[in-house]
């Protein structure tokens, strides 16, 4: 919880819940749509042809990605908002010397649970994208993989991405 107590507000609680698994939700507010669909979830999404036919991309791009991010990001605690359950980028945090400083942050505690045993040593969080708990400018680098489409364009989220990045 080092890594959290450096860039959680203090007036947010941090409750462990689930072995690596933390929460800055209040218990009844911790329940998510995704909790019941995250295995579904990652069997339809996790598919190549999902990814080709529904976003023109190819899977292994965001492991790609991740990587370059990871590679190339400054020193300082970074930010995957939204981590979903890691089905795209585990091996990259898994193989990254980054991932100490890594936080990884969904609002599903269902895909964190999933996220967790695919990258045991991470610091997952369970916490709202569009109300963040986190300090101003806590994070030196910041990515969220498959979220915009998650908000309407009355959203706060993208405010709270640039408010959380130095």
């Amino acid at each position: 919880m080092s890594l959290l107590s450096q860039v959680v507000e203090t007036a947010h609680a941090i409750e462990r819940v689930d072995g690596p698994i933390c929460s800055a939700t209040p218990p009844r507010e911790r329940a998510a749509d995704y909790d019941r669909i995250a295995a579904g979830y990652d069997m339809v999404v996790g598919t190549t042809l999902y990814n080709r036919l529904v976003w023109g991309n190819w899977a292994r791009h965001y492991s790609e990605a991740a990587q370059r991010f990871l590679a190339e990001a400054p020193a300082g605690p970074l930010l995957d908002c939204g981590c979903g359950s890691l089905v795209f980028t585990a091996n990259a945090y898994r193989q990254s010397a980054a991932l100490d400083r890594l936080v990884l942050q969904d609002r599903s505690l269902g895909m964190l649970r999933r996220g967790a045993k695919r990258a045991a040593n991470g610091t997952f969080l369970q916490a709202d994208a569009a109300a963040m708990p986190f300090k101003q400018e806590a994070f030196t680098g910041v990515m969220s993989w498959g979220m915009l489409h998650v908000f309407g364009t009355g959203s706060p989220f993208l405010g709270q991405l640039k408010r959380v990045s130095a």
